[in-house]
């Protein structure tokens, strides 16, 4: 028999936010739709913050696309007023650069700050499973 040394990690199972746990609900509230509100709510948080994330990915990559275009274009270029133009889109190009780094650098430090769901848990166990 093979015995496995490697213990099983259950600390990112003690915090999750379980929507039918909770029976502090009103009388006069259906418990059902309440639940499904909040699962809406909550399925609705996560779509828009990975939206977010998708847009800083894209944005970072389309900005380090166009400078490498830019700094190619700088050292073919040969009239010197060119050379500033490029120079200058180079300088604005770096800037956005930085900017999209540390808007993906915040909302990374946003997605490890969340309280887990067990959509979370679930998804990010089945991700490290296929790696």
């Amino acid at each position: 028999a093979v015995v496995s040394t490697q213990s099983t990690g259950y600390s990112k199972w003690k915090d999750i936010e379980i929507s039918d746990d909770e029976d502090d609900t009103h009388p006069n509230i259906d418990t059902p739709s309440l639940f499904r509100w909040r699962h809406k709510a909550r399925v609705e948080r996560m779509g828009e913050f990975e939206k977010k994330k998708s847009e800083a990915k894209e944005g970072l990559e389309l900005s380090q696309r166009e400078l490498a275009e830019r700094r190619k274009k700088l050292k073919e270029a040969d009239d010197e007023a060119e050379r500033k133009r490029l120079q200058s889109d180079i300088d604005q190009l770096e800037k956005q650069l930085s900017e999209w780094g540390a808007k993906e650098a915040e909302l990374e430090k946003q997605e490890r700050r969340r309280l887990p769901t067990i959509l979370t848990v679930w998804y990010l166990s089945a991700r490290d499973l296929r790696n």
